[in-house]
């Protein structure tokens, strides 16, 4: 299983942003790539009347054709490379994620946050500013419980001491405090039982 698969697989907070951004982009894929078939078509089916009958007409048809063809071409080749620069980027922040054996630092988790507010729309903006939501700060949340053979919901990996742990203030449920930092910056609520609040540091 791929580190993408398995990230899609976990839920993570990005995944459900770069789906909507498919989604949005998959009407436009579909009507470019059946507008350039039908240009190739009508190219190669032009190209065959003027060599059959020598006639001016079929030859302007197929140079148009021919460059309505390139340009969806060029629009599903830009699509394509626009899409995987995302893919690679959301994929970073993964591992940036994953790499973090006793929480992410604060440049790290500064440096991820601009990320994301640079590169991914978030729709929840406009919720968060017409709605309060509860805040708290990161040292009221430390998780007081029995960590032991505990997984962090957001990454599946197991919680150890050595860790900064975050619960949720309504559930108890152990979180990284950085997985949770993150994931709250992308959506206002808990991954596990939905309370919504906001994490100040």
């Amino acid at each position: 299983m791929s580190r993408d698969s398995e990230a899609i697989s976990y839920g993570y907070p990005f995944f459900y942003v770069e789906e909507s951004l498919n989604e949005n982009k998959r009407t436009e894929i579909i009507v470019a790539a059946l507008i350039g078939f039908l240009a190739l078509g009508v190219f190669a089916a032009a190209i065959f009347l003027a060599i059959t009958f020598d006639v001016t007409i079929f030859t302007v048809i197929a140079s148009l054709s021919f460059i309505v063809f390139i340009i969806c071409l060029v629009f599903l080749v830009g699509f394509t490379r626009i899409h995987n620069k995302k893919k690679r980027t959301f994929a970073r922040m993964l591992k940036a994620i994953d790499d973090s054996d006793v929480g992410l630092s604060a440049e790290e988790l500064q440096r991820i946050s601009e990320e994301i507010q640079v590169r991914i729309p978030r729709p929840e903006v406009i919720y968060r500013k017409t709605k309060k939501v509860k805040t708290y700060q990161a040292k009221h949340l430390q998780y007081s419980g029995e960590i032991k053979g505990k997984k962090c919901p957001i990454c599946k990996l197991e919680i150890n001491k050595r860790q900064d742990v975050l619960g949720c203030p309504n559930c108890q449920t152990p979180f990284h405090y950085g997985h949770l930092f993150i994931w709250l910056q992308a959506k206002n609520s808990c991954p596990v039982c939905g309370e919504e609040y906001i994490i100040k540091n």
